[in-house]
């Protein structure tokens, strides 16, 4: 609150310009939504790095491990391949360890976001989309929170930074990547599900083969960027509409 009258006076003709426009600012709910998802994250990324470091401990003595055993196999074998050296196995063990207890609280994380989910009517919705998680659904409910925000369906992708940057000066008309603006986990999500959708999920749908096709032609990374654009947007829709997804019945945004 501005108690000087020039400063006061100041900050009133500036609103009256218009500007400037209102800001939506969001609930402590979305907050709390984005942090339990953020801490998801980083322990995801300690996982990696941890993983990493195993094998990079490991490699200078010629020892590799199976790429995509799983967590049991992978620790089995970690410390088969060391068990005759006292000081690798002391920091693979350590390694190890550490590794367990991350996983440990991603997995208690990934509960509770289940929770959550299955308690919200929104993402009940999202989540009956191909390819969208709970996680996915979190983040995106977190991101818009209200789907009234935007009057078009359209414009909630280019509020996530999946439309691409334009530059125009004169006779230049420059057009680049996504813009990446506003929410980065949102967008990594909504990715990570485009990306789920066109290699994982074995169903049908217009959507999956608009993404496959435009795969074909434009390769699969800026297809997998369009698809999460166009699943921003049927998300908003099937949000607004209080609706589950059903293929029959949704165009392609």
């Amino acid at each position: 609150m501005k108690t000087d009258r020039a400063d006061a006076r100041a900050l009133a003709e500036m609103l009256q310009t218009g500007w400037y426009t209102e800001v939506f600012v969001k609930s402590e709910e979305s907050h709390r939504i984005k942090a339990l998802l953020l801490s998801r994250d980083q322990l995801v990324k300690l996982k990696r790095q941890i993983y990493g470091q195993i094998r990079g401990v490991l490699r200078p003595f010629g020892i590799r491990l199976p790429p995509r055993a799983g967590t049991t196999r992978y620790d089995a074998a970690a410390r088969a391949a060391v068990r005759e050296d006292g000081i690798l196995y002391a920091c693979i063990r350590s390694l190890l360890e550490a590794l367990g207890a991350v996983e440990a609280q991603i997995a208690a994380l990934d509960k509770r976001v289940r929770a959550l989910a299955q308690r919200s009517k929104a993402c009940w919705h999202l989540t009956s989309v191909p390819g969208v998680g709970p996680i996915t659904a979190l983040a995106f409910a977190a991101a818009v929170e209200d789907p009234g925000r935007f009057r078009r369906s359209r414009d909630v992708g280019a509020y996530l930074g999946l439309t691409p940057r334009r530059y125009q000066s004169g006779e230049r008309d420059v057009t680049g990547g996504i813009s990446r603006q506003v929410d980065a986990m949102a967008r990594h999500y909504l990715y990570e599900a485009a990306n789920c959708l066109l290699s994982t999920w074995s169903g049908r749908s217009a959507l999956k083969s608009w993404g496959l096709g435009l795969a074909r032609r434009l390769g699969a990374k800026k297809a997998r960027v369009a698809v999460a654009r166009k699943l921003a947007c049927l998300l908003l829709r099937l949000w607004e509409a209080d609706d589950h997804y059903r293929e029959d019945a949704m165009k392609m945004a």
